[in-house]
């Protein structure tokens, strides 16, 4: 799944992919290692460590972020390892609108429903920097004043394979 997810956001026009793991011996890090290894664009890729994982999913994202802000880069797209579905396309419609807007965040949408994932402008940086917990960014969009715009795309910004149930389907694609 994981090899899948990153073949998508490679997909898109991003210059470079953070992978975000739990530990660097794990099973997640190892398939992604492997993944990353068979590409001919590997360059574009770095695996980064959630240090203090075990505080929940906010740390992934704090991880992303520093790299992120590291390379000085002008936003984020936070794309989550268990949507796999989610194509290139989605993240370069997203970046397209994030130019033509500058918004703070770009949301995709299906149905009028908001989905994953969500690019951050740079100038959020510090407030996904201060996310604790094992909550995602979602509570953010709700800032006051936050400059939020949508895109409309498909309804694979909804599915994601987290359950063993959900994993046996995704083998079954």
């Amino acid at each position: 799944m994981i090899a899948r997810t990153l073949a998508q956001v490679a997909s898109s026009r991003v210059a470079g992919i953070c992978v975000v793991v739990p530990d660097v011996d794990g099973r997640v890090a190892r398939a992604a290692a492997c993944a990353i290894e068979e590409r001919t664009d590997r360059e574009r890729f770095v695996i980064r460590l959630a240090a203090d994982a075990a505080q929940g999913l906010s740390a992934s994202l704090r991880a992303g972020v520093a790299y992120a802000r590291d390379c000085r880069a002008a936003g984020v797209v936070i794309c989550l390892g268990d949507m796999p579905l989610v194509t290139g396309a989605t993240i370069d419609a997203l970046a397209e609108c994030h130019r033509a807007t500058g918004a703070d965040a770009v949301v995709p949408e299906c149905d009028g429903r908001p989905g994953n994932p969500v690019l951050w402008d740079a100038r959020r940086f510090g407030d996904l920097m201060g996310l604790t917990g094992d909550e995602g960014a979602r509570k953010l969009l709700r800032m006051p004043g936050l400059h939020k715009v949508s895109v409309s795309t498909d309804a694979s910004i909804f599915v994601d394979f987290d359950t063993p149930e959900a994993l046996d389907v995704f083998a079954g694609l």
